[in-house]
């Protein structure tokens, strides 16, 4: 009957380990790494991850460039008029023949009323008294130097340039068309990139320590541990698997009980004691509970009060809220529309900044660009711009498709 008892809690512990297992991987996020590279959204899945790609960028992690200049050839988007091509990071710009003017070569006239779009795409056109134009560029956009068209986007994440990422932990800063973002926080931590805080791994599923027989879980900055199985257990601390020690109830210290874990029996300290188990010293009264003060919780020079062994309450300066005395912050109120990103520059933190998703921009990303290069790749549906509810095209605005189907398939 014993070997019987042994032999069932063998299997039992193998499935258990097994689902633990399983487990772990359906927990575990493989976006964590940011492997979408460009700006790229990165969707988990079961023992692998999918990136969807933004305009201008294609391949398994967003890695390879799309060469526009190949794909609009021959199409209104494209350069026109004998126009020379060059493929950049993002997207493209055309070298103007002698006597044609534009973001795509296809203007004769230096007239803003005219073909100021055309003119200066990125920026707004604004009329010389000599007949002539200049082109006032928009944030994230410059000339190249050759024709006054704000084609050029502005490498924001480049150094001196004042716009930064988390530093600790580092994350990396990602350039985009007329803006930029920051890659997602490292594993271990969360936040916006921007700013990155400490994961308490510990609060969910006891961090994935085990929970039968119960091991501490140790929160750390950026991580955690386990702690170590309790006596009569062996392992790190995740699993734990019962040894082939047997006790009796007179082997026990005074202040332990003999505890039947499956097929194995074992002592076990009472709460409030810790140790072995067995013997005359087997168990010890545990030390007095953590002050909660003592991670110095309240900021900016506030001061912590002891109210019980578990919790606290900050007495805080003027100019700082609770609970924890931090001090306001100009994104409190959420001035960022349309998914944008609030961040603080100056000395101080004191001003905000929002980082606008593609397809928008101004001061607080309320206003929608207006755009029709994007790329779909669908087995049905139309073709519609502006899109329903959308808003509509400037008079001076063209658009234009280029429609590519399997031989197997109907236009």
């Amino acid at each position: 009957m014993s070997k019987r008892m042994d032999l069932l809690a063998r299997v039992v512990s193998s499935v258990e380990r097994r689902v633990e297992t399983l487990q772990q991987s359906l927990r575990t996020d493989h976006c964590t790494s940011g492997p979408c590279q460009n700006g790229g959204t990165c969707l988990n899945a079961y023992n692998s991850f999918h990136c969807l790609c933004p305009s201008g960028w294609q391949g398994q992690t967003c890695a390879k460039d799309v060469n526009e200049c190949e794909r609009l050839a021959g199409t209104e988007l494209g350069c026109q008029n004998g126009a020379t091509c060059q493929n950049q990071p993002w997207g493209y710009s055309c070298l103007c023949s002698d006597g044609w003017r534009g973001v795509h070569c296809n203007a004769r006239t230096q007239d803003c009323a005219m073909a100021g779009a055309e003119l200066c795409g990125n920026g707004i056109c604004v009329q010389s008294r000599h007949g002539g134009y200049r082109c006032v560029c928009e944030p994230g956009w410059k000339t190249n130097g050759l024709t006054p068209a704000c084609t050029v986007d502005v490498d924001e994440c480049a150094e001196g340039s004042g716009f930064h990422c988390s530093r600790e932990p580092a994350v990396p800063c990602i350039n985009l068309p007329g803006s930029f973002t920051c890659g997602p926080c490292p594993a271990g931590y969360s936040g916006s990139g921007f700013y990155c805080a400490d994961i308490d791994e510990c609060e969910t599923d006891n961090g994935g320590c085990s929970t039968a027989p119960s091991v501490a879980c140790i929160n750390t900055w950026g991580s955690f541990r386990c702690g170590s199985c309790p006596a009569g257990y062996a392992g790190d601390g995740r699993t734990c698997v019962a040894q082939a020690t047997r006790c009796l109830p007179d082997q026990c210290h005074t202040m332990a009980r003999c505890v039947d874990y499956g097929a194995v029996p074992g002592c076990v300290c009472l709460p409030g004691y810790t140790g072995t188990g067995y013997g005359s010293s087997g168990c010890a009264r545990l030390d007095a509970p953590e002050n909660p003060c003592a991670s110095a919780p309240c900021q900016n020079g506030g001061t912590c009060v002891r109210l019980n062994e578990t919790s606290f309450s900050c007495h805080c300066p003027a100019g700082t809220d609770l609970p924890h005395c931090r001090a306001p912050s100009p994104c409190d109120s959420s001035p960022c529309q349309n998914g944008g990103t609030c961040g603080q520059l100056g000395p101080g933190g004191g001003h905000l900044v929002c980082r606008c998703p593609s397809g928008y921009s101004g001061l607080h990303c309320q206003t929608v660009v207006q755009q029709c290069d994007s790329e779909r790749y669908q087995l049905a549906g139309t073709l519609r711009y502006p899109e329903i509810n959308e808003t509509a095209l400037n008079r001076t605005s063209r658009c234009a498709w280029l429609i590519k189907t399997n031989e197997t398939f109907t236009l």
